[in-house]
């Protein structure tokens, strides 16, 4: 399977087994292109005949993915931010509905939409240096409604709050305590653990894998359709509120340094 953009790339390992890699340096953090690509990507493995163990890292040692990339925002119409974060949200939603498993392996930052992406997984392998958080507080922004609905079924509720609304990092083992990370290992061991989870995984019955993790998942269309239309209103609230405009132009001021 070829990747569909340059900065994700495909792999089969096996038969059984994809690997998906972020390659968008520095931080891999996310375009309106690149989430697109990810959610054709999933939505392709998921019509295969028997879809694969899917294996999620990326390319770096600071970043696993910073997020949305909050530069697309500067200046646009409400109309094209708003089309992001749909986006954004069918991205969650392929991944969710991904009828086999997920591994994530992270090493470095998992930020705003980084640590949505690593809440679909349903294997996290974190480094010891990982470290996992919501910051879109800080910056004038929001994380999609389907992110926080999923960060408050691995994390609770009190856990969930304190996360998004202090904009605060926790450590990797504050996530495993957490339930956010199965297993914290040595920054250069990630990789090599989350392969061989993932390897693990595929060499399981596809057919009642899928099963359990449908089981697990709980997905309801209903539900995400209410998602949708939930995280597009209250996207549209802050989007030009005059504090959000400027912690957005705050932040952006800091990463152009």
């Amino acid at each position: 399977m070829n990747a569909q953009h340059p900065s994700l790339r495909v792999e089969d390992l096996s038969p059984r087994l994809t690997a998906l890699t972020l390659d968008r340096p520095p931080a891999n953090a996310l375009t309106s292109d690149l989430i697109a690509a990810i959610t054709a990507t999933f939505r392709d493995l998921a019509q295969r005949s028997e879809p694969p163990v899917v294996l999620l890292s990326a390319e770096g040692e600071r970043f696993f993915c910073a997020g949305g990339d909050i530069r697309e925002l500067d200046g646009t119409e409400p109309d094209h931010a708003l089309a992001r974060m749909e986006k954004f949200h069918h991205m969650l939603l392929a991944l969710g509905a991904y009828p086999s498993a997920i591994v994530v392996a992270i090493r470095g930052y998992a930020a705003g939409g980084g640590l949505e992406l690593a809440l679909m997984g349903d294997v996290v392998i974190a480094g010891e240096g990982a470290r996992f958080g919501f910051p879109e507080i800080n910056n004038g922004l929001m994380p999609a409604i389907t992110g926080i609905r999923r960060a408050v079924a691995i994390l609770g509720r009190q856990a969930a709050f304190d996360l998004l609304s202090s904009g605060r990092f926790l450590t990797a083992p504050e996530a495993r305590a957490l339930g956010l990370a199965q297993s914290v290992v040595p920054d250069a061991l990630v990789l090599a653990r989350a392969t061989e989870a993932a390897t693990g995984l595929a060499a399981k019955d596809p057919l009642i894998l899928g099963i359990m993790k449908r089981a697990v998942q709980g997905a309801d269309p209903a539900e995400a359709e209410a998602m949708r239309r939930r995280t597009l209103t209250e996207f549209r609230k802050i989007l030009n509120r005059p504090a959000a405009v400027e912690a957005r132009a705050r932040f952006l001021a800091r990463d152009r340094v």
